[in-house]
This record gives C-alpha cells, structure tokens and sequence, in this order.
C-alpha cells in the first residue's frame, strides 16, 4: 500500500501551506533559490543541490536534464517532495527516488541496489540531488566514479568539503572513514570488489565506532539541519 500524502496540493489551501512548509520549514528550499552548489562531474552527470520548481524547467532546457535522482527518497510527509514529482510530470523528467543514508554506511544489499540504480534507472543527462548537495549527494558521487567510471576509490574525488560542502569532521565523515578503509584494502589487493568487501563489515558495529567532532556535528545537525 502507498505512503498517504500529508499535503493535499489540489486544494488551493493546502497548497498554499505546503508551498511554505517546503521553502522555510524542514526542507529550506528558499536557500536554493542563492546556492544551488550545481556542478558537472561527468559529461551529462549533474550534481547539486535540491533545485527549486523553476530551476528544474531550466535544467531540461538548459542542460537537456532526463532524469532527476532525489536521494531524499520517496517522502510524502514531504512538501517539497510532493511539488518535485508534481513538477517533474508536468516537464516529462524522470524522477528516481534513492534512500541513501550520509550518517551510516551502506550495507551490500543498498550497494547492490545503488549500482543497479547507476547503471539502470539513471538516464543522461542527469541530475543526482539531496537537500544541499553536500553529504548524501558525496556519497552518490563517489558510487557513481566507483561503479560507472571504474575508479579506484583512491581516485575517487566526490567526499570534498571545497566546492561541494561536505565535512569530514561531522557525522557524515563516517563515510570517509568507511571508503578510506575499502580504499587501503583496495591497495592491497587491486581485485577487490566494493559489494563483496561490504560483506566483511557491520554497518552497526562500524557506525558505534565512529566519533564525529562534537561541535561539527551540532552545527550541521542543529543549525545547518543536515540529513
């Protein structure tokens, strides 16, 4: 059975208070409208992040966007969700809906369904988003180079705080910690598999191990409110 939508947007009234909800309360889009930290990171690879409605017209007319990857997932307790995917239909993109975490590691099944996702669901152009496209949006990336470009995870360049806003410091440096770690045993032994590897760690026991910087961790949880 589908989630229940919270905001009916056929109503004019509801959509009214949606439209708020979505730009200033949990999902901010109003930053957007200043900062979409868009960049290329392969021909027709986008990254960036949450576009508003009239940037996702000018992506498909500008950059000929196909398909729009939310790795927000499919939330409909979310305003700005349901206007995307309203949005999306009236411009005919497609829009992917992705549960990737920035504060745990994958297991091997979410890597199994991350690349099949790369190589299946993620049609060029393409637009690879979360909220401020700094953490989720890394780790996405990062799989892309990995699975798509055939990269070793030493060259991979996506876990960056210049220019794409990710913090190594946070929680989400957990992330650094779990690709750093696949990247020394990748050395060591150059046919090793990502998904296979996977299988060797527990996300829990991995994720109880990790210590962000406290101060860090408050800001981007606190008041920048990173997911």
């Amino acid at each position: 059975m589908s989630q229940k939508n919270k905001w009916n947007i056929n109503n004019p009234k509801e959509r009214r208070e949606a439209w708020m909800h979505a730009l200033f309360y949990k999902d901010h889009n109003f930053i957007n409208y200043f900062r979409d930290n868009l960049y290329e990171i392969a021909p027709g690879v986008y990254r960036g992040a949450q576009p508003t409605m009239g940037q996702l017209k000018k992506l498909r007319d500008k950059l000929g966007i196909k398909t729009i990857v939310n790795l927000k997932n499919e939330n409909r307790d979310s305003a700005y969700f349901l206007f995307e995917e309203e949005r999306c239909k009236e411009l005919g993109l497609k829009l992917v809906n992705v549960r990737i975490s920035s504060r745990s590691v994958p297991n091997t099944d979410q890597l199994i369904e991350y690349k099949r996702v790369l190589e299946e669901e993620m049609d060029k152009p393409a637009l690879i988003h979360c909220k401020a496209g700094a953490d989720r949006t890394s780790h996405f990336c990062t799989l892309y180079q990995y699975f798509i470009e055939k990269r070793k995870m030493k060259d991979t360049d996506q876990l960056r705080f210049f220019p794409y806003g990710y913090m190594k410091s946070s929680g989400a440096g957990i992330l650094k910690c779990y690709y750093d770690l696949f990247s020394d045993y990748e050395e060591k032994n150059p046919d090793a598999n990502l998904i296979e590897w996977s299988k060797r760690i527990d996300p829990k026991k991995f994720r109880a191990e990790f210590k962000a910087n406290k101060l860090t961790n408050f800001l981007y949880d606190n008041v920048l409110r990173r997911e």
